[in-house]
């Protein structure tokens, strides 16, 4: 990995390490919104897969902009995450507690790429690089969103409504 040193690699870094996690999202998410038994559940993972879609052809815009390679090295925080709901896949029946079990490693997919969205907002910010800002701050706050929904369906499906 090129060492960084300046704000403008910063945002390329992250550019690229954001596009990757889309990415894996877009190959290896639709087996888990599949394997969710609950409705509500399940309509929030398809929609995370629609926005993340969205996302990854917004990097690979800014990318072009920028005149960079939108993808970078493996994403490795994001590969472990759905490793880890993977693996819950193949241990664990479908109902309740698998429904509750990938919700939480979903959980944790979602907020680690709203931090790393938060990231790039504050270096586009300080870039002054008002479409790069818009475009990540509208990704985090869509993450927000996501979450927000998720935690509701974890305690409404673990009190067994």
């Amino acid at each position: 990995m090129p060492s960084v040193s300046t704000l403008e690699q910063l945002m390329v870094t992250c550019l690229q390490d954001l596009r990757k996690g889309e990415g894996l999202t877009l190959d290896r998410f639709p087996a888990i919104a599949d394997a969710v038994t609950d409705t509500v559940t399940g309509g929030l993972l398809r929609q995370r897969l629609n926005d993340a879609r969205k996302r990854a052809d917004g990097l690979d815009a800014l990318g072009k902009r920028l005149g960079v390679k939108p993808c970078g090295d493996e994403n490795l925080w994001m590969m472990g995450m759905l490793d880890d709901a993977e693996g819950d896949m193949k241990t664990e029946e479908a109902g309740p507690l698998l429904d509750l079990a990938l919700i939480g490693a979903v959980r944790k997919m979602v907020n680690a790429s709203l931090v790393s969205y938060e990231t790039a907002v504050a270096v586009a910010a300080r870039l002054n690089d008002e479409r790069a800002r818009d475009l990540f701050a509208d990704a985090r706050d869509r993450e927000a969103e996501a979450e927000t929904g998720l935690r509701a369906s974890l305690f409404r499906i673990a009190a067994g409504s």
